[in-house]
């Protein structure tokens, strides 16, 4: 005989519910809290939660943020009278103060550097400007035009025009002439090339291995000659002209 329970339920049919009660959850603060049963129709965990819109926003944007500072903190501009080691650190240039507007001279530690460097000129160019790039192969000189273009918004490919003399962009408003002029043989070959016509005083020109062209070409506003060491470049910055002193001033 099976014994009944005061509401009139078996002792078995009473075991049975107290085992299919959910066993309480665990609270971070040590008590414990029944699952709560979804509503009639819902399937229990769906939908899933989701994180806000605004919150994923935020996230992408400070992100975003994040990657475009990278190359800008890569880079230390001295004042007057003080220069970037291969640290990084400011030191004392041993220079006049009031040649800080003709010359400047900065320790490129890496790429991010030099990519800073490039968005900083960038915003200071100027039609008509002449930029003379000096260096070995692969001191960073097509680094630099690749940087100063991207920075304008142009979104192609930049290559060195090693074999093509000169690679034309338009970016920002600007007509801007890459010239490199390392396999450059002689006057007639530029003579019969046309370049003589591309300096028509709006023209930005950024030109590698100048000397090769030396008087057929204008003189530069401004010089930039990079050196290769075992840590990153070292980078001297020579203003020629007023434009090229205002461009360095403004830097």
């Amino acid at each position: 005989m099976i014994a009944e329970s005061p509401c009139g339920q078996s002792k078995d049919a009473t075991l049975m519910m107290v085992l299919a009660k959910p066993a309480p959850l665990p609270n971070p603060d040590g008590t414990t809290s029944h699952s709560t049963k979804p509503a009639s129709g819902q399937v229990a965990g769906y939908p899933p939660q989701r994180t806000p819109l605004s919150n994923s926003l935020d996230e992408t944007t400070s992100h975003s943020t994040r990657l475009q500072t990278t190359a800008a903190k890569s880079l230390v501009i001295p004042q007057a009278g003080e220069r970037t080691n291969e640290k990084g650190n400011l030191e004392s240039s041993g220079e006049e103060t009031n040649d800080r507007c003709a010359n400047l001279s900065l320790h490129l530690a890496d790429e991010n550097a030099t990519i800073a460097l490039a968005q900083r000129l960038a915003a200071r160019l100027k039609p008509g400007m002449v930029i003379y790039l000096r260096g070995d192969l692969g001191a960073g000189k097509t680094t630099l035009v690749r940087g100063m273009l991207n920075a304008l918004g142009y979104g192609g490919r930049v290559k060195s025009p090693t074999y093509t003399l000169v690679e034309p962009y338009h970016a920002a408003g600007l007509d801007l002439r890459h010239f490199d002029l390392y396999r450059l043989r002689d006057e007639d070959e530029w003579e019969a090339a046309g370049f003589r016509d591309e300096f028509d005083g709006q023209n930005i020109f950024f030109i590698e291995w100048p000397e090769n062209a030396q008087g057929l070409i204008p003189h530069a506003d401004m010089e930039i000659a990079f050196e290769i060491l075992e840590q990153g470049r070292n980078t001297e910055i020579h203003a020629n002209t007023e434009i090229g002193k205002q461009c360095l001033k403004q830097l």
